[in-house]
């Protein structure tokens, strides 16, 4: 609590681990703070489908940028590269690190030992990559039982009088039945 800002996330990781670990489809969210300037926070959503060769297909990432107008934008998204050790670590090239990208540079990333949650982000930076796996049927009452651990953070770009960027951020848990 107080004025530090932080999301922290923790998965088992696999002991036997090879880019074949990591393969199908992942739903992903971003969330980045580049250089942990507030006027560079970009949020993204995309679809992660890994080919266990260590490639991801070609996918559109969407999010918004506050350095690149604050608005919806479309990242087109090919040629991207991952790697696994054996101990489930490993990275993820989303090409060229840019600040006109919602998502770019090389990511480090660990696979969880089940294969089904990806979690990553910048070596040297400020931001989160997770992913878990795609739903592969519809989703029901059934589908999401359990505790879950919840945090969450957001950038506010102007509060109701228009006045600058500010950051919140919330945790607690519920128990889905």
């Amino acid at each position: 609590e107080g004025e530090n800002y932080d999301i922290f996330v923790g998965i088992p990781i696999s002991a036997n681990a090879t880019n074949a670990s990591l393969s199908g489809g992942y739903t992903a969210a971003y969330l980045g703070f580049p250089k942990a300037d507030v006027n560079s926070v970009r949020q993204a959503g995309f679809a992660l489908n890994a080919d266990g060769k260590g490639n991801f297909a070609a996918t559109s990432i969407t999010g918004s940028a506050v350095n690149l107008g604050d608005t919806a934008l479309t990242q087109a998204a090919s040629g991207l590269t991952y790697s696994i050790a054996s101990n489930g670590t490993g990275t993820i090239n989303f090409g060229a690190a840019s600040l006109n990208q919602l998502v770019s540079g090389t990511q480090s990333l660990a696979v969880s030992s089940d294969g089904n949650l990806l979690i990553g982000g910048s070596p040297n930076g400020f931001d989160l990559l997770i992913a878990p796996r795609s739903l592969t049927a519809p989703a029901s009452n059934a589908t999401y039982n359990g505790v879950y651990f919840l945090a969450g953070m957001v950038d506010e770009t102007a509060d109701r009088s228009g006045a600058g960027n500010y950051i919140i951020s919330w945790y607690g848990s519920t128990d889905a039945t």
